[in-house]
């Protein structure tokens, strides 16, 4: 049995959630350029103070849009698909209980949000798992916020399956979790008045006194887990791993079973001697409950798949410190540059710069009110001592012609930082590129984020397996699951998962067991968009009408299939039934079809008729050449008979050459005749079947 983790070892962990690199901050930096926060504080002050209007133009936003866009567009759904042929019925059934999983659970949803976070931040995370609430679906998908997980920072692999630990800190409300951990509201209270507590009985002063002493000597801080002003406490949701030796078997099928000693196929296998037990090092999930520094529980993962529940999505990572970063990243420095160049561009466009002698006016705060106007009117001194030049007025045309060309630069680079094309937003940048020119720059736009695409790909389909393996370990304790669906030509299948039967011996097993179906979770290659479907629909529809009238009729319903009309299966139906072409005919062309199948068959039946007739023309012929053959054999003899008499040896010779000549023609002969007879009696037995035989619509002979 695998050994709990101390509370001074859980402790040393949360501690070391401090000691990742920074980058939370700069994330959520990252993140607020998105919205649209991208003056800071400081920066709006100093403004304010010079007078300079904060403007923002974001460009970031619609190129991470068109990011996330593309992953809606080429999304695909998972799959399950068998790995051997008696595997496959089964392997449909559990695609259809997937397909039902993924539509209640949001599950596109939830991993189009964690999308958005790895696209913007680096980092997104979703979580599969079990719904508590017994009045909701009984699984759950969904997008857990970055500053809530705590990931072994010194894992490396992009699904963090080498990391020791992953933590989950979430804070609730002081009465919610009381319905949490009923057994422990004594200490949630005292938790939350930050004071020791001495109520109820003994046993519970006890552990209120033991749980006041660990408050005072831990390490971890107040504020951490603890707001006083909200009454809300952080749980600590803490996953590990314990490493340990296991006895497993190899089956002939390829598989690798943890040996289970209830089990006694596994005990029998073992004493004959059929298969041999054999040690490996393995580990096993555990997830422990702490509130702070406070243990609630600890257990072994209540899921099958021995993994995290949580799923990273990961976009890209530091080579030194590993921190996480996304797109939004390098668009950043051109981003502020055109926030700045823009506000400072029309700062100059509002304001003056004077130069003027003291004596060039008499009130010199009027005459900086009139500056400010287009339209000011200024009166200068006519005691001036400089009659040239004592008031000049300047409006920097000149640097603002310099601001916008450089704006214009740093837009520029915003979008190369991006490595996105125009044209992948929908804006092209000349009248004169061909169809064929813009689908190329947006392929290429696409492979600039194949780290990250590969990335969400794994993603999704580690949560699939994960979800996979919760709906195979709830089929697994029933017996006789119908599963039924409508297959791609509308017909109604019925598969039945775990169906109870008994063999010839009398051993009991389960047809179709899903614990024994070789099965995996593949991610399916053609996008499930409707966009995707409707360039699908084009190209069927572009193809279908350069076909002649005939195969035009024989392929229109599969391009009502492919399209998204409410009423498609109605347009199926009537269009199958009259073209009588994958689906039930209607009366008139099942009569007519019917009849041209008996002119079929009348015709077969004439050609084997005259075959007929020319087969005995044959056997007579045969019948001749046998006659004349009997008649050479005659002549030889009666010239072998009077060689012998009149040519001594030499005659003899050739008598017996002769008669092995005779032989050799007698033998072909009928060796011939034989087989015309074999295949003419074939011929006639076949003719004669077929024109019995009622389906062919021929009469009975």
């Amino acid at each position: 049995m695998a050994e709990q983790l101390s509370r001074e070892r859980i402790e040393e962990i949360l501690v070391d959630l401090r000691n990742e690199p920074p980058w939370r901050k700069e994330a959520q930096r990252e993140a607020d350029f998105y919205d649209g926060n991208q003056l800071d504080q400081a920066t709006l002050q100093r403004m304010e103070e010079l007078g300079v209007p904060p403007i923002v133009v974001n460009l970031i936003k619609p190129t991470v849009d068109t990011v996330i866009g593309l992953e809606a567009k080429t999304r695909t759904d998972p799959l399950v698909t068998s790995d051997n042929r008696a595997s496959t019925e089964g392997a449909e059934a559990l695609n259809q209980k997937l397909k039902e999983a993924t539509r209640m659970t949001r599950f596109n949803r939830a991993l189009s949000d964690g999308f958005g976070s790895q696209v913007k931040c680096g980092i997104g995370w979703v979580e599969v798992g079990r719904e508590a609430d017994p009045f909701r679906y009984k699984y759950r998908v969904r997008t857990v916020h970055r500053n809530e997980i705590w990931a072994d920072w010194r894992a490396r692999e992009p699904d963090f399956s080498d990391g020791r630990f992953l933590v989950r800190r979430k804070f609730y409300d002081a009465d919610e979790l009381e319905t949490f951990f009923p057994k422990h509201k004594h200490l949630i209270r005292q938790s939350m008045a930050e004071r020791p507590m001495w109520e109820g009985p003994d046993e519970v002063d006890e552990t209120l006194a033991r749980a006041w002493g660990i408050e005072r000597t831990t390490s971890l801080l107040a504020e951490e887990w603890r707001d006083i002003e909200r009454r809300r406490l952080a749980l600590y949701e803490v996953w590990y791993k314990v490493f340990t030796h296991a006895w497993v078997l190899d089956l002939p099928d390829g598989r690798v079973v943890e040996v289970n000693r209830k089990e006694r196929r596994h005990l029998e296998a073992i004493a004959t001697g059929l298969l041999e037990p054999r040690k490996v090092r393995t580990h096993r999930v555990r997830v422990a409950y702490y509130l702070g520094p406070h243990q609630m529980d600890d257990e072994p993962t209540p899921y099958p798949h021995n993994r995290f529940p949580y799923v990273p999505l990961v976009g890209y990572r530091e080579d030194r410190s590993g921190a996480f970063y996304g797109l939004i990243r390098a668009m950043k420095s051109p981003q502020e540059e055109v926030n700045a160049r823009r506000s400072k561009m029309l700062y100059n466009l509002s304001t003056r710069r004077v130069i003027a002698d003291g004596d060039a006016v008499d009130d010199h705060g009027k005459a900086a009110a009139e500056v400010a106007r287009s339209d000011g009117y200024i009166i200068l001194n006519k005691s001036r001592q400089n009659k040239q030049g004592a008031f000049q007025v300047d409006t920097d045309a000149g640097l603002n012609e310099q601001q916008y060309r450089l704006m214009i630069e740093a837009k520029g680079n915003v979008q190369e930082a991006s490595g996105l094309f125009q044209e992948m937003m929908g804006r092209s940048q000349g009248s004169g590129q061909s169809g064929e020119a813009i689908k190329s720059l947006v392929e290429q736009g696409t492979q600039v984020l194949g780290e990250i695409m590969d990335n969400y790909t794994e993603a999704r389909r580690s949560a699939a397996e994960m979800l996979m393996s919760l709906i195979t370990e709830d089929l697994a304790k029933l017996d006789q699951v119908p599963v039924e669906w409508e297959d791609e030509q509308g017909a109604l299948r019925e598969v039945v998962l775990n169906q109870p039967l008994v063999d010839e011996f009398g051993h009991r097993y389960r047809s179709n067991d899903v614990l024994r179906l070789r099965t995996k979770v593949v991610l399916d290659e053609t996008p499930t968009s409707s966009s995707y479907r409707q360039q699908v629909l084009g190209r069927m529809m572009e193809l279908t009408s350069s076909l002649p009238d005939q195969l035009q009729a024989a392929v229109i319903d599969l391009v009502v299939d492919a399209s998204d009309l409410p009423n498609r299966k109605a347009y199926l139906e009537r269009i199958r039934k009259a073209t009588g072409v994958g689906g039930e005919q209607d009366p008139a062309a099942q009569q007519a079809a019917q009849q041209q199948q008996a002119l079929e068959m009348r015709d077969k039946k004439l050609a084997l008729d005259e075959r007929e007739a020319k087969l005995n023309e044959t056997l007579e012929k045969t019948r001749e050449t046998a006659a004349r053959v009997e008649k050479v054999m005659a002549d030889a003899y009666y010239t072998k008979v009077r060689g012998d008499k009149t040519a001594g040896v030499e005659s003899a010779y050739d008598a017996a050459r002769t008669q092995k000549t005779y032989s050799e023609i007698q033998s072909d002969a009928r060796e011939n005749e034989r087989k015309d007879i074999e295949q003419g009696a074939e011929m006639y037995e076949r003719s004669r079947r077929l024109s019995s035989d009622p389906r062919n619509g021929s009469p009975q002979q």
